[in-house]
């Protein structure tokens, strides 16, 4: 009885993988959705459904004077088609320095939670040291563990690196850097 039930099991599993091809491939491709040399990561375009379907980087040129320019420009897209899609931005005089959310066991991310954003310092070209959180998606149920990453000492973000296929796998990190002509020495108090 115990080899029927494994043969049953185990052709039950090939039929879903035959019938789903996504999950044969659930661990994805690595990304990374880079901002410009002269870009800072303001907010992020995903899509959710019962997780993480996939995301974008969203990203601000930095101007000659050290200001944010009005633009925001949309990297690639990398993940899935599913879910709802959903813009989320820092204010215009804002920059990410963090994120956070949910890695679920079951190997996909299942909802990036918030973002962390911080006043853009022109004159020094680096992040101020005040925060405050954006809502992005709601708490998705299931089990999970912590996911994020945020900037320190006036860094900020510059890109969105991870791994997706037909969901999004993993977040790793924001590419948390000064940009070329930063002055973290001299940056204003909170």
């Amino acid at each position: 009885m115990r080899c029927v039930v494994n043969a049953g099991l185990a052709a039950a599993v090939g039929f879903l993988l035959f019938a789903w091809p996504e999950g044969a491939a659930a661990q994805g491709s690595e990304f990374n959705l880079s901002c410009g040399d002269r870009e800072v990561l303001v907010g992020i375009r995903a899509r959710q459904g019962w997780w993480m379907n996939g995301i974008a980087a969203r990203c601000r040129t930095v101007e000659a004077n050290g200001a944010l320019g009005a633009a925001v420009r949309t990297t690639d897209y990398r993940g899935g088609a599913g879910g709802v899609l959903k813009t989320i931005d820092c204010a215009p005089s804002e920059v990410v320095v963090g994120f956070s959310g949910s890695q679920g066991d079951n190997g996909y991310v299942l909802h990036v939670q918030e973002l962390t954003c911080a006043p853009w310092q022109a004159r020094t070209r680096t992040a101020g040291k005040s925060t405050r959180p954006v809502r992005a998606f709601e708490p998705r149920p299931g089990a999970s563990g912590p996911l994020g990453d945020a900037c320190a000492d006036g860094r900020v973000g510059t890109r969105v690196r991870g791994r997706a296929g037909a969901y999004l796998n993993r977040l790793s990190d924001l590419g948390c850097s000064y940009l070329a002509g930063a002055d973290p020495g001299s940056r204003p108090a909170a």
